[in-house]
């Protein structure tokens, strides 16, 4: 039992340092050349309105590429869960809605930045969808929600904050059944020792 527990906490806390990154790399506004580029482009797709859906597909190119990972973690969560609790397991599912979120950014972005027509906007129709796409801009882009900088250092953003909090959360669960584990261990291993007749 304490085997099983251990071992799904090490697979289970390692994936979620992994997701961790993925999901910074995922919303990371640096870019490569090529990226996006495995989009398919509709038939007559102007090279402006290309250029931008391929912008807003790279965080589902980026997800594509970890899928793997992704998927894995997902499945361990309902081992997890039976291992543990809902409430214990609620962080994997945290770090799952951050990265939805990202991708429904991604797709809702993809429209707004090719469908809207500044020009012609009044002043309360631009403040109203500057507004909008500021909203999904600080999901999609990592950095881009952080608040005003406090001594020079700007603050995470809130899906960073989840983030973070998603893994702290698993790391407090784990780390109390890997410690049991070796303590428990080290008491079986010395009691072993001391009942073995000397050499």
């Amino acid at each position: 039992m304490w085997k099983r527990r251990s071992e799904l906490c090490e697979e289970v806390l390692a994936l979620c340092y992994e997701t961790k990154e993925i999901i910074s790399y995922i919303r990371s506004p640096g870019g490569f050349g090529g990226e996006g580029e495995t989009r398919k482009p509709e038939e007559g797709e102007p090279d402006d309105v290309r250029l931008k859906k391929n912008l807003a597909w790279i965080p589902i190119e980026r997800h594509n590429q970890h899928l793997e990972k992704l998927s894995r973690l997902w499945a361990l969560s309902y081992r997890f869960r039976a291992q543990f609790s809902i409430e214990e397991a609620q962080p994997i599912e945290d770090l799952r809605e951050v990265i939805n979120s990202v991708k429904s950014a991604a797709f809702i972005l993809s429209n707004l930045w090719t469908s809207l027509n500044w020009d012609v906007m009044s002043h309360e129709q631009y403040e109203r969808n500057a507004a909008l796409v500021k909203k999904y801009e600080d999901i999609f882009w990592e950095g881009h929600g952080a608040g005003d900088p406090v001594n020079g250092i700007t603050p995470p953003d809130q899906l960073q904050i989840k983030v973070e909090t998603a893994v702290q959360r698993v790391e407090k669960t784990c780390r109390n059944v890997l410690h049991a584990q070796h303590t428990l261990f080290g008491i079986l291993n010395a009691a072993l020792k001391s009942s073995m007749p000397e050499k």
